[in-house]
């Protein structure tokens, strides 16, 4: 017999534990949206980067211009 407030370990207990219901919990990784949501964030994430580097890069040659018609002289500058 058990004594009171003890718990009967068993020899065999039920089926194996089964962790898909987590997928279905809105805060684990590899649920679809949540999959979905961090696609989307790369995307995101990547085309701003990308948005970045062009604006840089046309900042960069909009300064070398500039650079360059200072170094006219203003008779250059005239003709």
């Amino acid at each position: 017999k058990i004594p009171a407030g003890e718990v009967e370990l068993k020899e065999k207990s039920g089926t194996a534990w089964s962790h898909s219901f987590l997928n279905q919990k809105p805060w684990h990784p590899l649920s679809y949206p949540n999959q979905r949501r961090k696609w989307i964030a790369e995307q995101i994430h990547t085309n701003r980067a990308r948005r970045d580097e062009e604006v840089q890069r046309e900042f960069a040659q909009e300064q070398e211009f500039f650079r360059q018609t200072a170094l006219f002289s203003k008779k250059d500058k005239e003709k």
